[in-house]
């Protein structure tokens, strides 16, 4: 099936580009919140088990599907209205899926630990490299497949989240960097991966919102 051509103006007047901005920029903050609340509980729990590498990665890499089954929930909630045909199992499913591809890379380096310095330097960056951008690149290719049915130039979805999500990881990671250290208490370490995850949500929900508003209403 090609994509449904997205009549421009399909946001109604009474709901225009600002308050669409507005309700997504809220639903994604608390939706971002709440799922990043997922991995940052079930990990911290988990951390405090003493777990194997392998088993915390496996497990993190699940909290991070739920974060962006939770994440996707919300978007989903503001998009029914301008796009109604928009299917909410396979925005939840692909975001979800994006998600976990994303955890599972992120989480690599940490769990392969000091096997790592065992990898030629000429094998290792490359690799990096391309797992950094497939990471990047993980939610806004999933939902743009499923986007594209309803929107024209859906490819831009992908652009947005790339740079949605570079700076949002930039601002969590910086921001728990600081605060978390080797004496933090597990209280302590929960708090401040939530506020990260208010912080990640926040920037993701402005940059994917200010697209979102073009994309669906391009005049």
């Amino acid at each position: 099936m090609g994509a449904i051509p997205h009549v421009p103006g399909a946001v109604p007047a009474a709901r225009p580009r600002r308050r669409l901005l507005r309700r997504w920029v809220v639903a994604v903050m608390l939706g971002e919140l709440a799922g990043f609340a997922v991995p940052t509980v079930v990990g911290g729990v988990a951390w405090a088990l003493e777990p194997s590498p392998g088993v915390l990665y496996a497990v993190l890499v699940c909290a991070g599907a739920c974060e962006g089954a939770v994440l996707a929930g919300a978007q989903w909630i503001v998009l029914r209205n301008p796009l109604p045909r928009l299917p909410a199992r396979a925005w939840i499913l692909a975001t979800a899926a994006a998600a976990a591809l994303a955890w599972s890379l992120g989480m690599l380096p940490s769990t392969l630990g000091d096997r790592l310095e065992d990898v030629p330097l000429a094998l290792l960056v490359p690799v990096s490299v391309a797992g950094g951008a497939v990471l990047l690149l993980s939610i806004g290719v999933a939902q743009s497949l499923v986007l594209r049915r309803h929107v024209v130039r859906a490819w831009r979805w992908v652009g947005a989240n790339v740079l949605a999500w570079c700076l949002g990881l930039v601002v969590s990671v910086s921001f728990m960097s600081i605060l978390l250290t080797e004496d933090t208490t597990l209280g302590a370490a929960v708090g401040i991966g939530v506020t990260a995850g208010l912080l990640m949500g926040l920037t993701v929900a402005l940059v994917t919102g200010w697209f979102l508003v073009r994309i669906l209403d391009p005049r």
